[in-house]
Formats: C-alpha cells, structure tokens, sequence
C-alpha cells in the first residue's frame, strides 16, 4: 500500500540519499552541503512548500518536493513540482504519487502546477500528460545568481 507522509529533520538523511541517486539518473552535479541546506530550509519553512516520503508497506522508496510560488498570469498561487524520485523497482506508483500532489495542491489552494521533464523521459512525459500537464511551448531558462 502507497502512502506520503510529510518530511520533518529526521529525514534529512533518507532525503539525501534519495536525492544523490535521482541527480546520479541524469548526471547534475550534487553538493551535499547545500542540498543538505536546501532540504532544511524547506522543512522549516512551510511557506516555502513541502517534501513529502513516499512509502510503499511502511519502506521509504522515494520522495516528491512541492515549491510554492505566485503568478499573475496563473492567477494566484502556483506550484512547481521540484523534484520526484521513486526508487526504480517501484516506478509503477507513478500514478498514486500524481493522485495525491493533485489532491494535496487543491488543498492548498494552488492555482497551477508546474513540472519539468527530461526530453527523452517518455514514461514520464506520458505519466503526465494524463494528469493534462501541458507542454506551453516554452523553454525553461535558468540562471543562477550566487555562483
């Protein structure tokens, strides 16, 4: 059975190890100390968003990270699914975590939700589009401002 619970300082560790293997699918370079401060800050910081372990019989197998926002154009509060990792052995929950991000955002009052996705990630790419995420026509841009 699936279940979510949402994470407190105890997890820090199960996080990052969860963390480390989701960065090692796609090779984006992992500093522990700062996502170790990343992890925290958003624990302790509800306003922020929330991190939430995925269970399956009681056994940590994964994680999803929901980061708040506000767009005028989304018209309130939005939401970027940051990250969703779930061990590969239990990938096919894909659709459960999707049920209860979905229930949780109403919840919370989210307006929108947003996600990236790797390009060739078609597994996922099909998980949601079920859930009607579009593709906008956008591209995500980044740049990093304290490096």
């Amino acid at each position: 059975m699936v279940s979510f619970r949402l994470t407190d300082s105890e997890d820090i560790e199960i996080l990052l190890n969860f963390i480390k293997n989701f960065y090692g699918l796609s090779s984006y370079p992992f500093d522990e100390d700062k996502v170790r401060e990343s992890v925290a800050n958003l624990i302790n910081n509800n306003n922020l968003g929330r991190i939430w372990i995925i269970e399956y019989d009681s056994k940590a197998i994964g994680y999803i990270i929901l980061t708040f926002g506000y767009s005028i154009e989304y018209k309130g509060r939005d939401a970027f699914i940051d990250e969703f990792y779930i061990e590969e052995e239990y990938r096919g929950i894909g659709k459960e975590t999707m049920d209860f991000i979905v229930k949780e955002s109403l919840e919370l009052e989210i307006k929108a939700l947003h996600l990236e996705v790797e390009k060739d990630n078609e597994r996922a790419k099909n998980l949601y589009l079920k859930y009607n995420f579009t593709d906008n026509g956008r591209t995500l841009m980044t740049r990093w401002i304290d490096e």
